[in-house]
């Protein structure tokens, strides 16, 4: 006891806290579970120490076995529900036990304190009763580092009740708030190797992450509790941590509620649109962070629906909170996972983006044909599946068969679903293409463009709205927006010269039986310009522009906007790049597809320009994140566009896996200054080297990352104007 004693008061000077006793027990407890089997545990002097109850059962009661393992273990679970509680100074080292105690033998076990870090997130805890003494203990919102008490508020204390999922990390709670609104909170499992430290971190990056495509985390808690828990046929005091993650509430539940056969929900149109949606939200994970998110857990269950069936991706980041390899042996053995891991993952523990890859084409495949995958073993793995589809699915005939209502455009986008799926799913993960790769192959620019020959031998341009991706399809409304567009002339905007809406009958045959099906057909007349478009003439060296002729098109393409931008109900392009810039035959520029955002509609213009090959890199970023939509949009758009003009360079591979961020920064470090201009242009004269400097200059105003410091087209027209004595 003597060397009990000298060990607490030396830990107490080492801190500087006059807790004496309490410091020994501090020490002693682990920071997960702190097991006390070697020592008797007298209840009555835990409860005194700590100001808990202790009518109901005493230490006596105890030793003379009235409170015994088997009869008796409800109970003492249901009496160790309150927390011990630290109010002051002086309250504490009251009840503590003193020397003389330990000395005579009236305190036999030691006292468990609580950790260090359990400490700490008690200094952390605010009341749940309000300054007016509302008494209610729902709290109203939910903070991003929730204290463990309210969680257990808002889930009724875990009840299985309000159990709403449950998976290899854990099992998912319905959590509602005093406003009403309701919260998902996860209870993680097998915690016991994740460092409270490395939890909390891994937790606030994931809790920056947002896009409409994953499911938001909204808080997470790491905190430790008190419980009594049964080792060697003895009931001891642990210190759990628990680790807690609250996610935002989607209420529709899972994909595979919807998508396979016996349940055939939902059409074609919506099932494309979850494809498109889970590969955004992939693409997100994998390409637009500063470093890669690999899932590595991704399949039906863990894409959940929000409102219009807009898909979000759940669980992402639990490879970060639990390590990769933890993560593997976890979920190797869950049931409904084996089917969609990639082979090199599963057997050699090879992780990359291209096993999140192997996941995706087998989630497209069965979102596409209604299949589903119920490989149990991974001798079997996906071959059945796979298989499949590779001998039916190609066919066009299956999938008229599968959705016997769908037009020619629709059957060729689930045909290349069904293509992008399997190179998805090829056993060399080098062979499987790249997120960006498979959204390309996806999408289209939703039109369809043709020459046509008036009868007075007049050219023109003929675009086809493909029917899967316009949103206004209604006789009037169509007729409207397309009459406005109509009405607009300006020489930097490519003339409208009329459109045709039409409601065609169609013959589709559905389980050898045909039918008449009613199908609009929507097109648009342009003026035809046979230059083509800007991209072709402004990249490389061998390129030809002279900088007064680049000059020029950036001053054509600022009128142009500055006309859509300044009219009495503004247009905003959201798809500003070379490619929808075309060029007359004395290369003055005309903007195009300036008004498809109203005959689309803003949402689904979005998703194809975050989709199409040469839209991303040219995109705001409060567009491509959240949706935002004004003309400052179009403002960053133009500046990266001026950009290219003047240095040549192309913002985005192919691929798209170069976002404007990196590009914009070598402008930055390359471009801004004389004396590098003067090298990149050797043969311009002093004047037109002041021009370029100051396109660079208003152009890099453009691509600031808030949309308030971005100029308004009428000050950079007036930028470009002005002119040096």
């Amino acid at each position: 006891m003597e060397r009990l004693q000298r060990r607490g008061r030396g830990a107490a000077a080492a801190t500087g806290c006059f807790f004496t006793f309490y410091a020994v027990f501090v020490i002693q407890t682990h920071p997960f579970l702190s097991l006390y089997s070697d020592m008797d545990i007298d209840l009555a002097s835990y409860f005194k120490i700590t100001g808990s109850p202790f009518d109901t059962f005493s230490s006596s009661k105890i030793k003379s076995g009235e409170f015994s393992r088997q009869n008796n273990k409800s109970e003492i679970k249901s009496q160790l529900t309150s927390k011990p509680t630290l109010q002051s100074s002086q309250g504490i080292t009251d009840n503590f036990p003193s020397e003389q105690d330990f000395e005579h033998g009236a305190f036999k076990g030691p006292y468990v304190g609580f950790s260090d870090f359990g400490q700490s997130e008690m200094k952390g805890e605010s009341s749940t009763q309000n300054k007016a003494g509302n008494k209610s203990q729902y709290p109203i919102t939910i903070p991003k580092n929730p204290t463990l008490d309210s969680l257990k508020v808002i889930t009724d204390n875990f009840s299985s009740k309000r159990e709403i999922g449950r998976g290899a990390f854990g099992v998912v709670y319905k959590g509602v708030l005093e406003n009403g609104e309701v919260i998902a909170v996860k209870k993680l499992e097998r915690t016991s190797g994740i460092h409270a430290r490395r939890f909390q971190n891994e937790a606030n990056n994931l809790l920056e992450l947002e896009h409409k495509n994953v499911v938001k985390l909204i808080g997470s808690c790491c905190q430790a509790e008190r419980q009594v828990v049964e080792h060697d046929g003895k009931y001891v005091f642990t210190d759990v941590v628990e680790k807690l993650l609250c996610y935002e509430y989607l209420p529709n539940g899972s994909l595979d509620n919807y998508i396979y056969d016996e349940l055939n929900g939902i059409d074609w149109p919506t099932r494309f649109k979850i494809i498109l949606g889970i590969c955004n939200g992939l693409h997100f994970l994998h390409k637009e962070r500063n470093e890669a998110i690999i899932h590595m857990n991704l399949k039906p269950s863990n894409i959940l629906l929000g409102d219009n069936m807009v898909p979000k991706i759940a669980d992402f980041g639990l490879s970060r909170l639990f390590g990769q390899e933890q993560t593997r042996l976890i979920t190797q053995n869950v049931v409904g996972w084996i089917g969609y891991i990639a082979p090199e993952y599963y057997y050699r523990g090879e992780i990359s983006e291209k096993s999140d890859i192997f996941s995706l084409g087998i989630l497209i495949l069965e979102i596409v044909t209604g299949l589903k995958n119920d490989s149990t073993s991974q001798e079997v793995s996906s071959r059945i599946l796979i298989d499949n589809v590779r001998r039916k699915w190609l066919k066009s005939s299956q999938i008229t068969s599968r959705y016997p209502s769908l037009e020619e455009d629709d059957i060729l986008q689930a045909k290349r679903c069904i293509e992008s799926g399997l190179n998805c799913v090829e056993t060399d993960p080098k062979k499987r293409p790249t997120i960006s790769e498979i959204i390309v192959k996806l999408t289209d620019k939703g039109t369809e463009v043709k020459q046509g020959v008036l009868p007075n031998g007049e050219l023109v341009a003929v675009k086809k709205l493909l029917d899967s991706v316009t949103a206004v399809n209604q006789d009037k409304q169509f007729q409207s927006e397309a009459g406005i567009l109509i009405d607009l002339n300006h020489k930097n905007i490519v003339k409208l010269i009329g459109y045709c809406y039409e409601i065609r009958k169609e013959v589709v045959e559905n389980n050898r039986k045909f039918f008449f099906v009613e199908t609009p057909k929507k097109l648009l007349c342009y003026e035809y310009l046979p230059t083509g478009s800007l991209d072709k003439y402004i990249y490389g060296e061998s390129n030809e522009l002279k900088w007064d002729m680049r000059f020029k098109i950036i001053e054509g393409i600022c009128q142009g906007l500055k006309f859509l931008h300044e009219l009495k109900r503004p247009i905003i392009h959201l798809d500003l790049k070379p490619g929808n810039v075309l060029l007359d035959d004395n290369m003055m520029p005309k903007i195009a597809d300036f008004g498809l955002s109203r005959l689309l509609g803003e949402e689904q213009t979005r998703t194809r320009t975050l989709t199409v090959v040469g839209s991303i890199g040219y995109i705001a970023p409060e567009y491509r994140y959240s949706g935002e939509i004004s003309t400052k949009s179009d403002i960053f758009s133009l500046g990266v566009l001026i950009i290219e003009i003047v240095t040549g360079l192309k913002v985005n591979s192919s691929s798209q896996d170069v976002t404007s961020k990196g590009f914009i920064e070598n402008v930055r470090n390359n471009w801004a200054k004389m004396p590098q201009i003067a090298s990149n242009y050797p043969l311009l004269e002093a004047n037109c080297l002041q021009e370029v400097k100051r396109c660079i200059d208003i152009a890099l105003a453009c691509v600031d990352k808030n949309p308030k410091g971005r100029p308004s087209i009428g000050e950079i027209i007036d930028r470009l104007n002005w002119r040096k004595g």
